[in-house]
């Protein structure tokens, strides 16, 4: 195999790593973009529920998250469901307590709490990552062929 052969198979590799990658953060911003435009009404919720669940790595201690269970009213009618982010001790949500949805007036059952970003940062790291590595492909490429 030339150093050219083996330079395009490296960058072929990781390049479409990294392009999964940056594809996968570009739908999450557009998602994350297209939400906030959808959901623009507003309306106060409690957190009248929680659920837990503990989440093991291989070699890690448990990391329970709390999943708050959020009612809420819009156009009329009450909406109770379970909010598909889970919180980590430090930043739950307590139940009774209140937050402020935002949901779509055309489709009320479509909602997020206010301030909740976790699809634009995953979206924006998973972009970032995707562009570093990208680079590192590019790099390890290079030195394939000059090697």
């Amino acid at each position: 195999m030339t150093n050219m052969q083996s330079a395009l198979l490296i960058f072929g590799i990781l390049g479409g790593m990294a392009a999964f990658f940056i594809i996968a953060g570009i739908y999450s911003l557009r998602y994350s973009r297209r939400r906030d435009e959808e959901q623009t009404s507003q309306t106060t919720g409690v957190v009248v529920d929680e659920r837990k669940q503990q989440r093991r790595g291989r070699n890690t201690a448990p990391i329970t998250y709390w999943y708050p269970v959020i009612r809420y009213t819009a156009e009329g009618r009450e909406y109770e469901s379970d909010y598909p982010v889970g919180f980590r001790l430090g930043e739950k949500l307590e139940v009774g307590s209140s937050v402020d949805v935002l949901y779509d007036p055309s489709d009320p059952e479509k909602y997020h709490i206010a301030g909740d970003e976790a699809d634009y940062r995953a979206g924006k790291h998973c972009l970032v990552g995707g562009l570093l590595g990208l680079v590192g492909a590019a790099a390890f490429a290079l030195i394939a062929y000059l090697g």
